[in-house]
């Protein structure tokens, strides 16, 4: 006779396996790597130019073999220089040769002032660049350079709301 036929032993076997015991010794956990692939929207030249600057900057390449290894246990058994990504270690990808704080890209220095420019390039004040900047990009400090390439700013110092009379 067939079990799925007999009325209310639907879930005989799952309730067998349920009941089943087990040695605490016995239970092994597999580990998981989840891997996330997102959409950036960038121009390829750029990701490229993106992708070259995070192997040649020495902070950054550094960075990506202590992501691929592991992290210690303690900071103070980091390089001073990557210290400051400590905080959020479980947020950082490598993702098709790029370093990843969640969704943003971790931008080579180099680099981080022709951001800077494109960030500010709209002149919308210091929340609005920050906001842009949190969608899209990420470097230590990046919002206090926001803030003083915002406040040093010929154009925004004349327009600001703060000027009205």
């Amino acid at each position: 006779m067939d079990v799925k036929h007999i009325k209310g032993t639907d879930n005989v076997i799952a309730d067998c396996l349920s009941r089943a015991p087990i040695d605490a010794d016995t239970i092994r956990l597999p580990l998981l790597q989840v891997n996330t692939v997102q959409q950036i929207r960038c121009p390829a030249d750029r990701l490229q130019k993106l992708r070259e600057g995070t192997t040649q900057d020495d902070t950054l390449a550094l960075l990506k073999d202590v992501v691929q290894q592991g992290w210690p246990e303690k900071i103070q058994d980091l390089p001073p220089k990557l210290q400051p990504y400590w905080s959020f270690r479980e947020q950082i990808t490598i993702e098709d040769g790029l370093l990843l704080k969640q969704r943003r890209i971790i931008v080579p220095e180099a680099q981080q002032e022709e951001i800077l420019q494109q960030l500010h390039r709209s002149h919308l004040g210091i929340v609005k660049c920050q906001q842009r900047a949190r969608a899209s990009v990420y470097w230590p400090k990046l919002n206090r350079q926001l803030q003083d390439t915002i406040t040093n700013c010929r154009i925004c110092l004349k327009y600001s709301t703060a000027n009205c009379k």
